[in-house]
């Protein structure tokens, strides 16, 4: 697509120079082929003419020059065929703008070309191609790199080389790596110079750095003024230098700065493309002398067999036209030459040798009218094509975008010795040794070793103190709020005047600056007021920062979104939220039922259940085997529940018989042991001790009843609770722990505040003294601690960060801490969130749930043992028995005793001895010896039945006598008993004894 021509206004003064000089300018002869060289062709091609406007005199000038007269010969020696042929036409510029723009009237008026090749500097070039797009000429140019010459403001312009700022993201990529804040660009005061600047301004600042000072050196400045600039560079802070400049004002500049001592260890500098491209071009002995240990960049240029052949060709030439030259290698400038006649002479042969069409000139005027240069027919085509061309040449790939060379990678060197060394790759915004590597290959963001100034490989830090002796202005907030003094404390010298300060903060700011392996005077200064007025609020005194009228702010500054947009943070050296204090309130409640709060409402419901299974599981252990637990169904309930609820006290009598009901007591007393104890601990403290509770938790509550809330006065805190939904009117400002206590002691309906909301150091100093009557409470916001405070891209702040690291991790910060604030653990804070003093069923549900699978497993032991018992037993029928009457037959035989139970095996052996005692009657007729007048006439557990009225007063047996289902012996009247009952199996199996 053709661009349509911008029409740029011409300075007057400019356009009368150039009328001036026009007529005065000497062409220089032109050469279309290399001497000696001899083209046979059957017809001879047409001359497409080309002027070149350069600077012959000058290194960059000879080899482009030369480059340009072998890329015409190699181009047309690979296209025998075209109809066309380049026909260069050179002038010199003299690196003045208005000869380059002189010699590009002439080339125009009277050579008639149809393109421009030049000039060789940005400066030249931006009037240059004025001219070449009013008159629609295309202007190529292979070395102005300027951004401030760019194809989008003129678009007949053409760069063959790389844009300026696309090496800006490469040199902050540099400033990141070795971890740089501060860079310092010197450059040069040109179109050349000044074109950069604000792309390297903007790379620095997007990798964390900054640039607080430029130098600008005008071309033709004397060495009295580089040296008075070195000077006040020396002076500075900043170690780390960035050079834009010529390399003529640039070497004068380095010999200075290495007069200077500058060129020392401590120090780095980065040189731009512009000045790194061409230091094959200086003397050797001048780069060891002057630029050792520089680093570097230079677009980087893919090696290739063409490429050396090239270089080979150039250096034999060059050898035959100048063989005193120290000139040994070819800059990227020169491949652009040659890249560039290859591109043209590709443009050419599709735009044909045509006349371009200026209007013609009947005479030469004094002045010439420039009026009558007309527009070239063949511009706009011409320029298309040359855009679209797109070949691999002797520098790369050559392809333009957006009117100018694209070339994204830059290679990295470092001045060593006599000459240049690569240590790395920029490409694609990753630093690389290895151009070709893997982008995950641990060469990635990685350069080789640098050596620096000095011939060290210490990578400089980037600044030092400055060596006029400076010394640093601290601010620190003033005047310092009473009863706050261990934070900080500042009062002038009555004799001197000076400020004195003391205090945690300065305390820690002293101990980091003596962790700093240099030395840095520091003198304190407050913010004054007048009398009356109200201390600066430390928003205020952040700003003062920013604007650098002090060199930093140290005191109890918290660190905020807000303020880290105007200055720079260390490491916060104490830890910080803000949450509120309130007054604390005996929450005991006593009423007639306060015996029942230690146990919660869910312990007292499985405790109860718990009482009963387990008197249940007892009950069913012990019915057929012990007679306290047999007898009319009443009598058996009471029993239980007497007996179970008994362990409370540890007062139950019954005697346990079965072994599987002995084991679940035990568990269970010890369970109700644990029981009582907690219960017992717990009542006591409800009724002795106080139940201190914070008056209120929540911000939300403070709000709902409108209460008076206080803050530390000129803190950000107030911030916090506006936005938090308090209302304005109902803040109140304090200045010293003093004033907390009296505003929280009178309440917020007394004319005081219902809580005082502050950072927690500030509060845990506060508490200190006053933790019986006050708490913290409610939620804490995070805040981001306590920090000193510099100005943007300060080189202090890392420094200071790792020495309060080396301070908090050791001891001293507590020794620190102590000296100023006593022991703050002596008073334990009370917490903010209320909980129940009743114990609750999780403090306890692993001894319930050890009891009940005890009681359980003695329960399935003992049925499954009585089922299978039963279940052997051998029946008369049982055939045509329905479920439930197997059921109730089970339910029948439990009721009964366990005869085969060892307890009433027991009473029969007795019983037995008594029947042979009575066989052997004494006197009282019934053997042995008289019965005791005072025993019992029922029967006990020895085995002796009650007196019979039919038998003399001796004990009957107790096989005679018949068992009722309470136990009760009934005589026997009827004899014997009839066979086949229990009584009569006893009664035979007694009298075979």
């Amino acid at each position: 697509m053709r661009r349509a021509a911008s029409p740029m206004p011409l300075l007057s003064n400019s356009l009368f120079i150039f009328l001036l000089l026009f007529p005065s300018f000497s062409a220089q002869p032109s050469r279309s082929a290399r001497d000696g060289e001899v083209i046979v062709t059957d017809e001879s091609p047409s001359p497409f003419k080309v002027g070149v406007v350069l600077n012959l005199r000058s290194p960059v000038g000879k080899m482009s020059r030369l480059c340009m007269e072998i890329a015409v010969s190699d181009f047309y020696l690979a296209h025998t065929n075209y109809t066309t042929r380049l026909d260069l036409r050179f002038r010199e510029s003299q690196r003045d703008p208005v000869t380059a723009a002189s010699a590009a009237v002439d080339l125009m008026i009277n050579e008639r070309v149809q393109a421009i090749v030049g000039p060789q500097t940005s400066d030249e070039a931006s009037f240059v191609v004025d001219l070449g797009n009013r008159s629609k000429v295309p202007v190529i140019s292979f070395s102005a790199t300027s951004p401030s010459v760019s194809p989008v403001k003129t678009p007949f312009f053409v760069r063959t080389a790389v844009n300026d700022s696309s090496q800006a993201k490469s040199i902050a990529a540099l400033v990141r790596k070795f971890g740089w804040k501060q860079v310092v660009p010197i450059y040069e005061q040109s179109e050349y110079g000044t074109g950069m600047m604000p792309y390297i301004v903007d790379a620095i600042k997007a990798v964390g750095a900054r640039a607080p000072y430029s130098s600008s050196i005008p071309p033709s400045a004397s060495d009295d003024f580089i040296s008075k600039e070195l000077y006040k560079l020396m002076n500075m802070e900043s170690r780390v230098f960035l050079v834009h400049m010529t390399t003529r004002l640039a070497l004068r500049f380095f010999a200075k700065a290495n007069e200077a001592r500058m060129m020392s260890k401590g120090f780095a500098w980065i040189l731009s493309e512009g000045l790194t491209s061409l230091l094959g071009t200086v003397e050797p002995s001048v780069l060891r002398k002057d630029l050792l240990g520089v680093v570097g960049l230079k677009p980087h240029v893919v090696k290739s067999n063409k490429l050396q052949d090239f270089k080979s060709r150039w250096l034999r030439d060059s050898r035959k036209e100048n063989p005193l030259s120290d000139i040994s290698d070819l800059t990227v400038y020169g491949l652009w030459a040659y890249d560039t006649v290859w591109a043209l002479a590709m443009a050419a042969e599709k735009v044909g040798a045509v006349d371009p069409g200026y209007s013609q000139l009947r005479g030469l005027r004094d002045p010439p009218d420039l009026t009558a240069l007309g527009f070239s027919n063949t511009g706009e085509r011409l320029l298309d094509e040359i855009l679209r061309t797109e070949f691999t040449g002797v520098s790369g790939h050559f392809q333009l975008v957006g009117g100018q060379l694209n070339r994204p990678a830059f290679e990295i060197v470092n001045v060593v010795g006599e000459a240049e060394r690569t240590i790395g790759f920029w490409t694609e915004d990753r630093l690389t040794r290895d151009i070709d590597g893997d982008r995950s290959s641990p060469s990635t963001d990685e350069l080789s070793t640098v050596i620096w100034p000095g011939d060290t490989v210490v990578v400089p830090k980037g600044w030092v103190n400055p060596m006029i002796g400076k010394k640093l202005k601290i601010l620190v907030p003033g005047p310092v709020d009473p009863g706050f003094h261990p934070f900080l404390r500042a009062d002038p010298d009555p004799q001197t005047g000076k400020l004195v300060v003391s205090g945690f903060a300065i305390e820690v700011f002293e101990a980091a600056l003596e962790q700093l392996p240099y030395a840095f005077p520091v003198e304190y200064f407050q913010l004054h007021r007048p009398d009356g007025m109200p201390s600066p609020k430390y928003n205020d005194l952040v700003r003062q920062v920013f604007e650098q009228k002090f060199d930093g702010l140290v005191g109890d500054v918290t660190i905020t979104a807000n303020r880290s947009n105007y200055a720079d943070f260390t490491l916060p050296y104490a830890t910080s939220a803000v949450s509120m204090v309130v007054p604390l309130r005996d929450d005991r409640r006593m009423s007639a039922w306060i015996f029942m709060r230690p146990l919660s409402g869910t312990l007292w419901i499985v405790s109860g259940a718990f009482f009963v299974f387990t008197g249940l599981v007892v009950w069913i252990l012990e019915h057929r085997v012990n007679d306290d637990f047999r007898g009319p169904l009443g009598h058996q309930i009471g029993t239980a529940s007497y007996f179970i609820f008994s362990t409370l006290v540890f007062s139950h009598k019954e005697k346990m018989v079965s072994n599987l009901s002995r084991v679940v007591v035990i568990i269970w007393v010890f369970v109700v042991l644990v029981l009582q104890s907690s219960y017992t601990a717990s009542l006591t403290s409800m009724l002795t001790v106080k139940h201190l509770r914070p008056t209120t938790t929540e911000f939300k509550e403070l709000i709902r009843r409108e209460e008076y809330v206080g803050y530390l006065r000129n803190s950000f805190t107030r911030g916090v609770l506006l936005e938090e939904g308090f209302k304005e009117e109902k803040l109140k400002p304090f200045k010293s722990p003093e004033e907390y206590r009296e505003a929280l002691s009178k309440g917020s309906r007394n004319g005081g505040v219902g809580a005082i909301v502050d950072e927690i150091p500030y509060l845990r100093f506060f508490l200190k003294d006053h933790c019986n009557d006050y708490t913290m409470a409610g939620p804490r916001y995070k805040a981001g601690g306590f920090g000193f405070v510099f100005p943007k891209g300060s080189p202090l702040v890392p420094d200071l960060s790792r020495a309060i690291l080396e301070i908090a991790e050791g001891d001293r910060m507590v020794t620190i801490e102590k000296r100023w604030f006593g022991d703050l653990e002596s008073c334990v804070f009370q917490e903010s969130s209320l909980t129940s003093d009743s114990l609750n069923f999780a403090n306890f549900w692993g001894l319930f749930l050890i009891t009940g699978v005890a009681s359980g497993a003695a329960f399935l032991a003992f049925s499954s043992s009585f089922v299978y018992q039963k279940l052997q037993a051998p029946r008369e029928t049982d055939s045509g028995e329905t479920l439930w009457q197997k059921v109730t037959e089970l339910t029948k035989s439990y009721n009964e005793r366990d005869l085969n139970s060892y307890t009433f095996r027991k009473q029969a052996k007795d019983e037995r001895r008594s029947n042979k005692g009575d066989s052997l009657g004494s006197s009282c007729g019934c053997g042995g010896s008289a019965r005791d007048p005072t025993a019992s006439p029922f029967t006990d557990r020895s085995g002796y039945g009650m007196a019979s009225p039919y038998t003399s007063g001796c004990p009957t047996p107790l096989s005679n006598f018949n068992q009722t289902e309470g136990g009760t012996p009934v005589p026997n009247l009827a004899s014997p008993p009839e066979r086949g009952s229990v009584s009569y199996r006893e009664h035979i199996e007694a009298t075979r004894e």
